[in-house]
């Protein structure tokens, strides 16, 4: 259903006229996250676990490769893939006994990355002569890799909160998981024309993900540094 909605969206636009300017771009920037994770907390067992996260930081360049075809001065469409890097972080389990006795700690460090294939609709405003700003919105269809890295610290405690025992958990990648995803996509830039035929972009992108086998949702954003050349 979601792919036929695509062609609903962008078909009867692009059958009214034929492209008449067409580029190529290539890009690489940042990516970084919202330092905000919506674990679920699970209770089973008469334990409660929580989840929460520190140090989130960006552990890779993402980059971009496109098609732009714009049919006329205030409107086109751009095919095509985005990897928007990796993020590093770390994740802590903490399960509690429901009168708040602590049971244990495990805290793992992880890295998780969205890469896929998008179409936009893009609506482009002149600003100056060489200059013109851009949205975009449209669908990316892709996975979600999520990788356990280094060790797994578990740390169990009796009934007077003092840790009993200490089990490392080997790594590297000892717990990975990789997940389809389809989300909107959304981006905003600036295009300035320094040739006839190059120009240059500066954009940033955004996606909502979830992972639902690790529980994790967040919103990741990719600024980018592009160069495009018209064909």
């Amino acid at each position: 259903m979601r792919i036929l909605a695509i062609f609903i969206l962008f078909i009867p636009m692009t059958l009214q006229a034929y492209p008449v300017d067409t580029s190529i771009g290539w890009g690489t920037g940042i990516s970084w996250t919202q330092a905000q994770f919506n674990d679920l907390n699970r209770k089973e067992n008469n334990l409660i676990e929580e989840v929460s996260h520190s140090d989130v930081n960006n552990r890779s360049y993402p980059w971009n490769l496109y098609s732009n075809f714009r049919f006329n001065p205030y409107y086109g469409i751009e095919l095509g893939y985005m990897d928007f890097g990796t993020i590093k972080f770390t994740k802590y389990y903490t399960t509690n006994h429901l009168d708040g006795r602590l049971d244990n700690l495990d805290i793992r460090n992880a890295t998780i990355g969205n890469q896929g294939w998008y179409i936009n609709h893009v609506f482009y405003v002149p600003l100056m002569d060489r200059l013109q700003m851009l949205a975009k919105a449209g669908f990316i269809v892709g996975s979600t890799d999520y990788v356990d890295v280094n060790s797994s610290e578990s740390t169990s405690y009796d009934d007077s909160n003092n840790p009993t025992g200490n089990v490392t958990v080997a790594g590297p990648d000892f717990n990975s998981s990789s997940q389809a995803f389809s989300s909107v996509q959304f981006a905003l830039g600036l295009i300035y024309k320094y040739k006839p035929q190059w120009l240059m972009r500066l954009q940033i992108n955004q996606i909502e993900i979830e992972h639902s086998a690790e529980e994790e949702a967040f919103t990741q954003w990719f600024s980018s540094f592009s160069i495009e050349r018209r064909l």
